[in-house]
């Protein structure tokens, strides 16, 4: 399932803040903006549990559309709507949100796997993996 693509819009209702202190904005269950108001990935683990299958995530790293970024890199000037941060803080926000998304769905262990796409987040790499010790990490994924 994929939590979150390159686009920058999170699949769970995330309690993840901007450098600026306000909620992360592009997410479902936002009610001061038009927003999917379910929490999809809430939902999947709930019911793959249910039925006994693995769950396993996807999270775009590299790619954060709504963050001014491609592989990493700050594209440009902002557009109208997207949010301009420094690469420390948008490798904060990857982090942050990594570790909340495996957190918040019960541990890694109970996951089938967990991806995220790393060609260039070596140094988000190896602190999440820190944080998830024990675990392999391999050809940019996180597998129990």
């Amino acid at each position: 399932m994929t939590a979150k693509h390159g686009c920058g819009f999170l699949l769970w209702n995330t309690s993840t803040t901007l450098p600026n202190g306000t909620a992360y904005p592009y997410a479902v269950m936002r009610s001061d903006r038009p927003s999917f108001q379910r929490d999809v990935i809430a939902e999947f683990s709930k019911l793959t549990a249910e039925a006994g299958l693995g769950q396993g995530y996807y999270f775009s790293t590299g790619n954060n559309y709504f963050l001014n970024r491609v592989d990493f890199k700050r594209i440009g000037d902002p557009l109208p709507g997207q949010v301009d941060v420094s690469d420390e803080e948008y490798n904060n926000l990857v982090y942050t949100q990594s570790i909340k998304l495996w957190s918040r769905f019960g541990s890694v262990y109970h996951h089938e796997s967990v991806l995220i796409s790393a060609s260039q987040c070596q140094s988000v790499l190896v602190s999440v993996n820190q944080c998830l010790s024990g675990r392999c990490l391999k050809y940019g994924s996180i597998t129990a």
